[in-house]
């Protein structure tokens, strides 16, 4: 069995009774992968040289790197869905008992989500309370001008920059980012980060830090700068800040943004290392296969769609790959006709994978990635889906589950989930679907099932450290509803 039969049985996550003598790294990665531990994988592989890299490793390293992309996707989605809530709460206490930061950290938040007016106030009336230590009074400078910005005040924005350059790295390090996402000249931008970077001399970085030199990186598509942070993940279970409120009250926030940071920089990582694989005759098709769901997950459809077109004209691609590669050919055709017609389009596709639950799945998922409504496959899907309950049946199920949470049926999704994971190991990412877990926890908070929500949290903390984030902010929520003593966590 040679190398790349060996990275395809990995990337599909079918575990071999045995591994060959291949390099001893990619080995240990092609083990962690089917343990569903993407981080752990990425990290061992990040080690080596891309210029050295032939074109399996290029295109093993690209779909490990996807594959983090799509799981720190999911997690961005659940702390959109959880940090309003948090922050609501926090701002609507009452004297003493309310956070003297929340005011920033709720203008930090209505900036990722595009709110800039709504984040001004918060902002200058959190710059100008006295009772704030210096530096997150300079920090709320720096966002403050970033808001400005972009409702066109431009001169007040430059003056609170000004400002804020004159605080410790890590402001400095976040003035980097902000130049960076208003379209400062480049040179600004890398001066100000590298001199930030180069003062601050700490490892990990601070959170706030390594999140700007990730949006840095990502502008200016400097994929192998960002590999040199993504190395250490410490920071990405530290707070920004620890406001202890009373003796038995403490607030930790963190950067909300975060996540999204890491998924924009994996998904640049996925397609900087298939590009390259694809250059090559050796895995060009299936390197171009998971190219194909980088874009994708990008949202640039158009791309996608060019991509795997030519990897199945190559002829390159073996059945299995090429299986998919029909299926997501097919669903993009059918999103470029805007929806139309994609019952009689994708029903016979259906048909054909009936005792195929592998590829039933992977047509499910298409149509949900796509938010395809495939009426004709979901049913085909659920009468296939009702056969067997058995562990070449379990994927099926969990695409089904994520096909009605994107529908809205948070109890169909949780049903399916619950029928998808495995009974013996319950929440362990060994033996399920780490994305599928995230989806679960987020339904079970839907419904007010703590306990349910924190133990997924909690087990896939162990290799995700910024979905550490998610559990203390969970904890949080569940003591503020439920008034009890003890630490408050949150975002």
């Amino acid at each position: 069995m040679n190398r790349l039969v060996i990275f395809i049985l990995a990337l599909v996550a079918i575990a071999a009774p045995t591994l060959p003598a291949v390099a001893e790294v990619e080995q240990k990665a092609a083990q962690l992968i089917i343990l569903h531990r993407y981080q752990s994988a990425a990290k061992i592989l990040m080690a080596s040289d891309i210029d050295a890299m032939d074109e399996q490793s290029l295109m093993f390293m690209g779909s490990v790197c996807l594959r983090n992309a799509q799981l720190h996707q999911e997690v961005a989605a659940a702390v959109t869905e959880v940090v309003p809530v948090y922050l609501r709460k926090l701002a609507a206490e009452k004297g003493n008992a309310r956070s003297r930061y929340v005011d920033l950290f709720q203008g930090m938040w209505l900036l990722e989500t595009g709110k800039d007016k709504a984040a001004q106030p918060l902002l200058e009336k959190f710059s100008v309370n006295k009772s704030i230590e210096a530096k997150y009074s300079l920090l709320a400078r720096a966002y403050l001008g970033l808001a400005m910005y972009r409702q066109g005040n431009k001169t007040a924005a430059q003056k609170h920059w000004q400002a804020a350059a004159a605080g410790d790295p890590e402001v400095r390090a976040v003035l980097a980012g902000i130049y960076a996402l208003t379209g400062q000249a480049e040179t600004k931008v890398r001066a100000t980060l590298a001199d930030a970077l180069a003062t601050l001399k700490q490892e990990p970085l601070p959170p706030l830090a390594l999140e700007s030199a990730l949006i840095v990186y990502a502008k200016y598509n400097d994929v192998r700068a960002a590999l040199q942070q993504l190395r250490d993940d410490r920071a990405l279970s530290v707070p920004v800040y620890s406001e202890q409120i009373a003796v038995d009250k403490q607030v930790q926030f963190f950067s909300g943004g975060l996540p999204r940071r890491l998924a924009e920089a994996y998904m640049q990582m996925a397609a900087l290392y298939l590009q390259k694989a694809a250059q090559s005759g050796t895995v060009q098709g299936i390197s171009e296969y998971y190219l194909a769901q980088t874009y994708v997950a990008r949202g640039d459809l158009s791309k996608a769609a060019a991509v795997i077109e030519r990897a199945r004209s190559g002829g390159k691609l073996v059945a299995a790959f090429d299986n998919r590669a029909e299926i997501l050919q097919s669903v993009l055709q059918v999103e470029r006709n805007n929806n139309t017609g994609s019952d009689n389009a994708l029903r016979g596709m259906a048909q054909r994978f009936v005792n195929s639950p592998e590829l039933m799945a992977e047509l499910v998922n298409s149509c949900t990635l796509l938010r395809l409504q495939c009426k004709a496959v979901i049913e085909i899907a659920r009468q296939e889906a009702e056969r067997s309950q058995n562990d070449r049946y379990r994927l099926l199920h969990t695409a089904l589950g994520a096909y009605f949470r994107g529908q809205g049926d948070a109890a169909q999704a949780l049903l399916y989930f619950e029928t998808g994971r495995d009974k013996s190991m319950k929440n362990k990412m060994e033996s399920n679907d780490p994305q599928m877990l995230v989806q679960m926890a987020q339904l079970h908070l839907q419904h007010k099932n703590f306990s349910e929500n924190l133990e997924i949290y909690f087990e896939l903390s162990k290799e995700y450290p910024v979905v550490r984030q998610i559990q203390d902010a969970v904890q949080a929520i569940y003591g503020m509803e439920n008034q009890s003593a003890g630490d408050v966590k949150i975002f």
